[in-house]
């Protein structure tokens, strides 16, 4: 994933951080950036949280 990571909280929590460089933001790399955690978001959280959390049972 460009330009993001997923990270463990001291609290326990997950969170998805972007980071770039100052001199190379400009709107077109924020754009980049916020599309990529998005992205990342749609596609990951669910699988994340079924591995942090466990399966729900079903009813």
């Amino acid at each position: 994933m460009y330009g993001v990571h997923f990270s463990i909280g001291p609290d326990g929590d997950c969170y998805l951080v972007g980071r770039t460089l100052l001199v190379h933001l400009d709107a077109a790399e924020l754009d980049r950036i916020v599309g990529v955690c998005y992205e990342a978001v749609d596609r990951w959280f669910a699988p994340a949280a079924r591995l942090a959390f466990g399966r729900r049972p079903e009813s």
